[in-house]
């Protein structure tokens, strides 16, 4: 037996460079183009 847990929990997905928007604003970016979706909702 190990004690390592279970991955059951599966981490989110990230993108490796926010846009300058979502960085300026320090917000979720999901990497959408041409506009991710933060973008795109608070415009």
């Amino acid at each position: 037996m190990s004690n390592t847990p279970p991955m059951s929990k599966r981490r989110g997905q990230y993108v490796s460079r926010a846009c300058n928007e979502c960085r300026r604003r320090r917000c979720k970016c999901d990497g959408g183009q041409p506009s991710c979706g933060a973008c795109v909702f608070y415009v």
